[in-house]
């Protein structure tokens, strides 16, 4: 139904979700790719999927998982900051003892 292009590796790991499709491959990408519904029985598939992020990752990403969250920003998951709450709830050491 789809064809994607561009992979220099097998993909390993696909996680669909019901408007985008994260993948994985051997090329060390992790990409976010757009999806459509099927065509109805006897009509041509009109939209095309592409891919809408590409993510180089230093070591080969083996599983994606979906977490069933789906919020975004525009076409592009959003991805919450939650930094600052584990360097707050990190004890505070003091230096020389």
């Amino acid at each position: 139904m789809y064809r994607y292009t561009g992979f220099a590796g097998a993909v390993i790991s696909l996680a669909p979700s019901s408007s985008v499709l994260a993948s994985s491959s051997l090329d060390r990408y992790a990409r976010i790719h757009s999806c459509f519904p099927p065509p109805q029985p006897a009509q041509q598939q009109v939209h095309k999927g592409e891919v809408l992020e590409k993510i180089y990752m230093k070591s080969i990403p083996t599983v994606i998982v979906w977490d069933k969250n789906e919020t975004f920003a525009g076409n592009r998951p959003s991805a919450p900051n939650h930094d600052d709450d584990v360097w707050e709830a990190m004890e505070h050491i003091l230096d020389g003892k």
